[in-house]
């Protein structure tokens, strides 16, 4: 069959294209193709004007009629009469699909209420695409995708089978950009009036952190950065995390992720967790959008615990992050902020320890001062004390012998006055003296161990509270520094092995960098320590090394 060639005019040339009609070259002319009904086109064939229009002979009184081709023909003329030009339309992109060619998708447009008061379906050519969407995406950062709201500059054109459609030319990007910030701000406002906009962003950050929420996607490629910090924390027993999974964009993230952390922080607040960690990584910037939501941004807001942001590269910005209590760009970032506050706590706790230890020490060396001074006092005044006994002693017993001696002599002498006076007067004497001796004596000594006993009252309690206290805080001490240790020993060689690195050695010694194996002093062979045991490698020809 040939070709039905149409004469058309420049200005209808994107109805004909609507319709279904193709170019050709040679002839410089449109032409239906075959399998399109030429009856769609009879306003472009040349001479069908001038046709009668044939109708049936039956039933001559009644209307004939136009056929529904020719009527949709003459709407179609009327749409690329009425709109011949490109013009700009806002609306909002509905159902969307990706494939390659042709681009079809709807627009739409929501009243106040949500509710779709109109829809249309759209297209961009596949020779556009690139240049329309590649355009808009570049100039956004938006992905062009369902949910986004559009000014477009369209032209629009009627076909008889498929309807009104509008052919997409151009997409202004500063209209979606504006929609964006104009969500935030109307998100912004929103939570202030509530009174919970800076509810969680003046939640006081933990000193240390022991258990986190985490919320990330299925298989988020950002989550597998992030575990692989988090277990090795889990393993040293420095900090445990409960993990949550989440939609982060599409039409269905609003409802998955606001639920998502409620139910964080519902489980942080009866388990004692620290803070929540957002967590999405990876993707592409464009799909960040879906983030700006008022659910989402409502349901941080009031989550119990501090919320810890790590969803895109450093440059991406949603208004999650300006919420939070802390935002960090990406998911690495996140867990580095994380082992950096385990890492300072640890270091507070071993300087808390030395501070212990030192007051400790230089209390026990007070109180072992203290205690010598008194025992010191003590012995020196009972040694002063038996002295001066000693010396009373002394006095009266040389006291009492020259009375003796006088009484002795003095009966000699009077010998004859009488005997047995002299040994009564004597006898009398001795005892008098020994019973003032005991005295003294007895009044002395008690006296002098009173005073050592006083003093062992007065230092004995206090030595034992010093050695108490000491005791304690040597306990607390140790038990930190042990825990301390453990994780430094869990960095150690042997576990550094296990996680599949290698050890190079060059005469049993390690070697740290290509620096150290200079062309002048290349070992001729080098050492391969594995997990499952070593190797000797020999090395031949030039070294390559700076």
């Amino acid at each position: 069959m040939d070709p039905v060639f149409l004469d058309v005019p420049f200005a209808q040339k994107d109805a004909v294209k609507a319709l279904g009609a193709r170019f050709d070259w040679t002839s410089k002319r449109w032409f239906v193709p075959p399998g399109f009904n030429p009856l769609a086109f009879v306003q472009w064939i040349p001479g069908a004007g001038q046709t009668s229009e044939i109708v049936p002979t039956e039933n001559a009184d009644k209307p004939s009629g136009r056929s529904l081709s020719a009527l949709l023909a003459e709407v179609a003329q009327a749409v690329a009469e009425r709109f011949g030009g490109a013009i700009w339309v806002r609306a909002d992109v509905a159902s969307f699909d990706p494939k390659r060619g042709h681009l079809y998708f709807d627009l739409v447009e929501n009243n106040e209420l949500g509710q779709e008061i109109a829809r249309a379906r759209a297209l961009i050519w596949s020779d556009d695409r690139e240049a329309v969407i590649g355009r808009f995406e570049a100039a956004t950062g938006v992905r062009f995708v369902a949910g986004i709201k559009v000014l477009v500059r369209a032209s629009v054109s009627f076909h008889p089978r498929f309807g009104l459609s509008l052919q997409i030319r151009e997409i202004d990007p500063d209209y979606t950009v504006g929609e964006l910030a104009l969500r935030r701000r109307r998100i912004r406002e929103q939570l202030v009036r509530e009174g919970i906009y800076s509810d969680n962003r003046e939640l006081p950050l933990p000193r240390d952190f022991f258990s986190i929420v985490v919320i990330a996607p299925d298989g988020a490629a950002g989550l597998g950065d992030f575990r692989k910090e988090a277990d090795r924390l889990e393993r040293l027993g420095l900090c445990s995390f409960a993990y949550r999974i989440a939609i982060f964009q599409g039409v269905k993230a609003s409802a998955s992720l606001s639920a998502a952390l409620k139910e964080a922080g519902q489980w942080a607040k009866s388990s004692g967790a620290d803070a929540i960690a957002l967590l999405r990584g990876g993707g592409a910037s464009a799909d960040l959008h879906w983030l700006d939501d008022l659910e989402i941004a409502r349901a941080l807001c009031r989550s119990p615990v501090p919320v810890l942001i790590g969803v895109g590269h450093e440059r991406d910005q949603t208004i999650l992050d300006e919420l939070a209590r802390w935002a960090g760009g990406t998911p690495s970032k996140l867990i580095q902020f994380v082992e950096a506050s385990i890492a300072g706590s640890a270091a507070q706790a071993q300087s808390a320890y030395e501070v212990i230890v030192t007051s400790a020490t230089q209390a026990v060396q007070r109180a072992q001062s203290v205690a010598d001074h008194w025992r010191a006092h003590l012995t020196e005044s009972a040694r002063s004390r038996c002295q001066l006994a000693d010396q009373s002693l002394a006095h009266l017993r040389s006291r009492i012998g020259d009375d003796a001696r006088d009484v002795i002599e003095q009966g000699r002498r009077q010998v004859d006055s009488g005997w047995e006076r002299i040994e009564s007067g004597a006898a009398s004497a001795i005892r008098v003296a020994r019973h003032a001796v005991e005295s003294m004596r007895n009044q002395i000594v008690p006296d002098a161990f009173r005073q050592v006993d006083l003093g062992l009252a007065m230092t004995e309690p206090a030595w034992l509270e010093l050695r108490r206290n000491a005791w304690r805080r040597w306990l607390a001490a140790n038990t930190e520094v042990r825990r301390e240790l453990d994780q430094v020993i869990g960095l150690g060689p042997r576990r550094t092995l296990q996680r599949g690195f290698v050890i190079v050695r060059s005469a049993g010694r390690p070697v740290p960098s290509l620096a150290h194996l200079s062309n002048d002093c290349l070992p001729t062979t080098l050492s391969l320590e594995f997990r499952d045991g070593r190797i000797d490698v020999a090395l031949h020809g030039e070294s390559d090394a700076p």
